[in-house]
């Protein structure tokens, strides 16, 4: 069996970014305006950081070549970003 490599769809995690990135901006625009609230703080933070990630992983996968699954005949491997997992054929009992 050949090699199968998966890698992320690039306008699914282009959309995902796009979105992190105008929900940052809300965030920045309701802090600018004077909405000092706990929420507009958090969500600054929490979509900014979620953003940043989203695209270090795109650009990451597309300047390296390296796929987000790819599966042999061994076993598949899952590169999550931060560190990779291979499960092994013969460890799985069942699929379902």
């Amino acid at each position: 069996m050949e090699t199968i490599r998966v890698y992320h769809s690039l306008w699914k995690s282009g959309l995902l970014v796009a979105v992190c990135f105008g929900f940052t901006a809300l965030g920045i625009f309701l802090i600018n305006a004077g909405k000092d609230g706990i929420v507009a703080w958090l969500a600054t933070s929490f979509f900014g950081i979620g953003g940043l990630f989203m695209l270090w992983l795109i650009l990451k996968e597309r300047i390296t070549h390296t796929p987000y699954y790819m599966i042999t005949d061994d076993g598949i491997i899952m590169n999550s970003g931060f560190k990779t997992c291979e499960v092994h054929f013969a460890d799985v009992e069942c699929f379902f």
